[in-house]
């Protein structure tokens, strides 16, 4: 047993102090999602012009923000309390995985766009990688936490 039960590894109710690093760069992608955003919804706005790198950007950024934000939002709640970095991971797999089922197999609302699909993909792959960089390097662990549970 943890001497503080409160900082226990698994513990769904324990709070964990992140290293600061680790809320900036989730503060960051959390910005650069709403900006990317408001690019979507209103062109004159967009501070960032992505469709000079990649055409058609703004086309697919619905997945790509909403991906982002599910995986950023579950992975900092998992991890800021206690959680382990494995259900991240699965979480952003289903996340993953919805995204390719509803645009290749249930175009409702919508045509068949694999490219949407693979926006999604990059969203939660990019919030998988700072959840699993915070798990590794910003979130202090007991010496009983092993680094990849």
């Amino acid at each position: 047993m943890h001497a503080d039960e409160n900082t226990a590894p698994g513990n769904p109710t324990a709070a964990v102090k992140p290293r600061p690093w680790a809320l900036v760069a989730y503060f960051l992608l959390f910005a650069l999602a709403a900006a990317v955003t408001v690019g979507w919804l209103d062109p004159e706005s967009r501070h960032i012009d992505f469709d000079l790198v990649f055409p058609e950007f703004y086309s697919h950024t619905s997945n790509l923000v909403l991906s982002t934000l599910l995986v950023l939002a579950f992975g900092m709640y998992r991890l800021f309390t206690g959680g382990r970095l494995r259900a991240t991971v699965v979480f952003a797999l289903i996340v993953i995985a919805c995204n390719y089922v509803y645009e290749l197999l249930l175009p409702l609302w919508n045509v068949k766009d694999p490219v949407d699909a693979h926006y999604g993909a990059v969203g939660a792959l990019v919030a998988l990688a700072w959840a699993a960089a915070t798990h590794r390097w910003g979130v202090p662990r007991g010496a009983s936490d092993p680094i990849t549970a």
